[in-house]
């Protein structure tokens, strides 16, 4: 269920993927809330909030105890996978496929490592290259992947391939949230 998860459909279908659905809407954020802060808690962490949009579930890591780190993300987006793999209710609550994210402010907004593309899988973000590609120095969109000679990314469903060596650097972009 995890990882990036293209819209599929048109017309309705759509338009409600395209909107910000509050957790509260469809309880999704409310029943997925006190499991990741039961296993946040141990840890140290707190969990601050939890957005469903763009059938993207998001679960973001506040300082707690000490600040969270990219693998505490790692490990709370696999307990919550298993979490809503091995419960057939959530299908009803989300209505189809969706991605979950798990991440905290606290991680730097420059992705340099695979272990970072990975984690920010289906976040926005801005590429500066070192020169022009397709016409532009700055392409936005949503991380697809990295291999070993391109930066991939979703440009309104088509994947864009940036060759690494003019690619600068690769930044998350600020999310719009709310409260959850």
């Amino acid at each position: 269920m995890a990882g990036f998860v293209a819209p599929v459909g048109t017309g309705e279908r759509l338009r409600r993927a395209r909107t910000l659905r509050p957790c509260a809407e469809n309880g999704l954020c409310d029943r997925i809330r006190p499991i990741a802060e039961s296993f946040a808690a141990p840890l140290g962490l707190k969990v601050e909030q939890t957005l469903f949009e763009n059938r993207k579930l998001s679960v973001f890591l506040g300082d707690g105890e000490r600040k969270p780190t990219l693998e505490d993300c790692e490990s709370l987006s696999k307990i919550l996978d298993d979490t809503i793999a091995d419960d057939e209710t959530y299908d009803s609550l989300t209505g189809s496929n969706f991605s979950l994210v798990v991440s905290t402010a606290g991680v730097n907004d420059v992705l340099t490592r695979d272990f970072e593309f990975n984690v920010f899988k289906g976040f926005s973000i801005i590429i500066t290259t070192s020169e022009e590609f397709k016409g532009k120095r700055e392409l936005t969109g949503t991380l697809h992947g990295r291999d070993e000679k391109h930066v991939r990314l979703n440009k309104k469903g088509r994947i864009v391939k940036i060759p690494r060596a003019i690619v600068t650097s690769v930044q998350l972009t600020k999310a719009k949230s709310e409260d959850g």
